[in-house]
């Protein structure tokens, strides 16, 4: 299939379903974006929060730290490992 061809039946597809308009939108890719941060703050909330570095054994230092959005609060831990991550 010809590259024309085939993009003439990418954009014809797209346009049957609608997406075209949704995908060129800037609040639709916002909207995306911020369903992945809050995806991320889903998944760093069920981590388990490690003791050790994992490379070189050293004990990590670990701060609660609290996301807000829209009247949702994530309380997830970050550690660094001191000895691996000198400030």
């Amino acid at each position: 299939m010809h590259e024309e061809s085939y993009l003439q039946k990418v954009r014809l597809n797209a346009t049957v379903r609608g997406s075209t308009s949704t995908q060129s939108d800037p609040k639709h890719k916002e909207k995306a974006v911020v369903q992945e941060l809050i995806d991320l703050f889903d998944f760093a909330t069920r981590l388990p929060v490690s003791r050790f570095c994992p490379h070189c054994g050293s004990e990590l230092e670990s701060r609660a730290v609290t996301f807000l959005y829209h009247e949702r609060t994530w309380n997830i831990h970050l550690t660094n490992c001191v000895t691996c991550n000198p400030r």
